[in-house]
């Protein structure tokens, strides 16, 4: 397979990625853009990937899993663990993991034959109930956001403040305080 094939067969597995969830949002576009080219360019084939490679690549349809896996099938497992992040990378591009996209990434690896303990990272951990959650630092208090200055009052009239009574001297004396004894 010619680097050409190679990077088209790329885009495939990533445009499946980005539909995983039912939805593609621009920012996986974006990043699946992004990837190819840099990938175009360092195969030496120009700056800029061909429109019409990336039409070609949002105009398909999704074939199957193991058939958009089959131009890797003899890659080593750090290739194939190479796309694996890739196809994360598009899944964070919108900022939004879910179940779809998880799964997505877990059946890519398994159609790619890669152990799972390799790719375990990548996938979002879902927990039963509370008793299985490991126990997690707490994060620290959140600033309060400074408060925003109340709009004056009109001021009511000050009241009239009442005398304050004279305390007067009390009659007992003050006693020295007595020394004890020991």
């Amino acid at each position: 397979m010619n680097e050409r094939e190679r990077i088209e067969a790329t885009g495939k597995v990533l445009m499946a990625a980005a539909r995983a969830d039912g939805h593609v949002e621009a920012s996986e576009i974006d990043a699946i853009l992004a990837t190819l080219e840099r990938q175009w360019s360092e195969a030496g084939l120009g700056e800029r990937l061909p429109a019409e490679l990336m039409d070609a690549l949002a105009a398909a349809e999704d074939a199957p899993l193991p058939e958009l896996v089959k131009p890797f099938a003899a890659d080593h497992d750090l290739a194939k663990l190479g796309l694996l992040k890739l196809v994360v990378s598009v899944h964070e591009a919108d900022g939004e993991l879910d179940y779809a996209e998880d799964t997505f990434v877990r059946e890519l690896g398994q159609a790619l034959g890669l152990p799972s303990e390799l790719y375990q990272d990548f996938l979002l951990e879902f927990l039963d109930d509370e008793t299985s959650k490991p126990e997690q630092p707490k994060p620290a208090p959140a600033k309060k956001p400074a408060r925003a200055k109340k709009p004056a009052r009109a001021k009511k009239p000050a009241a009239k403040k009442r005398p304050q009574a004279k305390k007067r001297p009390s009659s007992k004396k003050s006693r020295p305080a007595k020394k004890s004894k020991r």
